[in-house]
């Protein structure tokens, strides 16, 4: 708290980052904040304690100031964050509408593997090891019959399988 006073600009602490009162007014009004206590202090006192005037308890509760509670800048922070986050996403939906197909193969996507390419697959599936020209046979007929195959497609689906295919 004494950073927050202490610094030459106390305005670029993070308490008072979202604070909507930083301007003229909320300066006015937190400076007389302590004078209209008083005033309203001495006022409850003379109406209850001394009842020299008749007791008005409208407007007892009014507030000069905006209060912030700590959870309430925290939700401020969160949406803002959420806000950062649709952004970006929005951002990256855009880049990857406009980008080219190696850019768009950084994202990785779950993709099923169809009966006719399972059967096609199951050729590498008995090696010990990957085998390269097996798997470039395969690879090829996998592009006649969809799209989206590649080397690396085939070398993942015979690493998650093979191994239960021996364990079987």
């Amino acid at each position: 708290m004494r950073n927050a006073f202490n610094l030459p600009n106390p305005l670029t602490h993070d308490l008072f980052k979202n604070a909507k009162e930083m301007n003229e007014e909320g300066f006015k009004r937190l400076f007389s904040c302590y004078d209209n206590g008083i005033d309203r202090l001495n006022a409850i006192l003379h109406q209850d304690v001394y009842k020299t005037e008749p007791r008005i308890v409208k407007g007892r509760r009014a507030r000069d100031i905006v209060s912030h509670k700590l959870q309430n800048l925290q939700i401020v922070v969160e949406k803002h964050k959420e806000k950062e986050k649709e952004k970006e996403k929005e951002k990256l939906n855009n880049n990857n509408n406009n980008s080219n197909e190696e850019e768009s193969s950084t994202i990785k996507k779950r993709r099923k593997t169809s009966e006719n390419e399972k059967k096609l697959l199951e050729k590498i599936l008995h090696y010990n090891t990957f085998p390269e020209d097996e798997a470039l046979n395969v690879l090829k007929e996998l592009q006649d019959e969809s799209t989206g195959w590649d080397l690396k497609r085939v070398k993942t689906y015979w690493s998650n399988y093979c191994h239960k295919k021996t364990s079987k």
